[in-house]
């Protein structure tokens, strides 16, 4: 009986967050939450030496609500509202990784290249 709770809570537990690694090429975005109509939150670490940009974006009128630089090994938090789509832009000609732990499963993932 023990083991069966401990696994309950343990299913609860993770089914209310996701964490995933995100690799992004040299030059990439990945955009996050395209199709999610709900809102959500996500703690990004950038396990690279190298600076990422971070942007939100309202998807009706394009315009950026948030953004920042994340510099190598460092990590922010962020807060998506249900008509916005986070960006983790890597700028750099490097190959970088960020952690993503998500406050949900989020949907609609997808890379682009980085716009001049």
């Amino acid at each position: 009986m023990r083991y069966l709770l401990a696994f309950f809570v343990f299913a609860v537990l993770t089914s209310c967050s996701s964490t995933a690694g995100v690799f992004i090429e040299p030059n990439e975005t990945f955009v996050l939450g395209e199709y999610q109509n709900t809102s959500f939150r996500a703690k990004l670490t950038n396990t690279s030496s190298e600076e990422i940009k971070i942007s939100v974006v309202d998807t009706e009128s394009q315009q950026q609500t948030q953004g920042f630089g994340l510099s190598g090994k460092s990590n922010a938090k962020i807060y998506v509202s249900k008509n916005e789509t986070a960006r983790i832009i890597n700028p750099s000609d490097k190959h970088i990784k960020v952690k993503a732990v998500l406050s949900r499963n989020v949907e609609g993932m997808r890379y682009e290249k980085n716009k001049n």
